[in-house]
């Protein structure tokens, strides 16, 4: 979307950016009071001392899922519970390497060679592991998205830092797999 006016409406929910707010509710989300006026050359705003981009879709799925959390009373402040959210991603890291342990060594096999392709046609307890742990690595993604969020961090930009970093590094960082 090219955006000329000077001041653009944001969705409080969403993120999402446009020209006008001739409606009640946000066009993408439908969330109603959802306007926030936002000047265009602020759209990339100072958030902890680094460049944000609030309309980054990560950026914009991390605040969405910090919004679930605090409505369904799974989040109520991150700096009080710091220890609790991340304790939470333990516990999904443990959940989804559970489901692992109880692979079988054919379906890890077949995972290693194939990936999920034809993963349906293996043992059905392997099949329902694998659909654990993919539930577990969702459960894992969404705590820390709603904690990365909550702490005002700038999520997208931070992997894509932290991944320029790893570029620089040796094969394995000198550590084995």
């Amino acid at each position: 979307m090219t955006i000329n006016s000077e001041v653009v409406y944001q969705c409080k929910r969403c993120g999402n950016v446009f020209d006008n707010a001739d409606s009640s509710r946000c066009p993408s989300c439908s969330q109603l009071d959802w306007v926030s006026v936002v000047n265009k050359n602020e759209i990339f705003q100072a958030r902890n001392g680094r460049k944000y981009n609030p309309l980054g879709q990560l950026n914009k799925l991390c605040n969405e899922i910090a919004e679930w959390a605090h409505e369904k009373g799974f989040n109520d402040g991150v700096w009080g519970n710091m220890f609790f959210q991340l304790m939470r991603i333990v516990n999904e890291c443990s959940e989804c390497s559970e489901a692992y342990r109880r692979l079988s060594p054919e379906a890890i096999a077949h995972l290693t060679s194939n990936g999920l392709d034809g993963a349906e046609k293996l043992h059905e307890n392997d099949v329902r592991d694998i659909r654990n742990i993919e539930e577990e690595v969702a459960d894992i993604a969404i705590v820390l998205f709603a904690l990365s969020n909550d702490l005002g961090l700038d999520l997208e930009n931070l992997v894509r830092h932290k991944m320029q970093v790893n570029e620089t590094r040796p094969h394995k960082h000198g550590k084995r797999c």
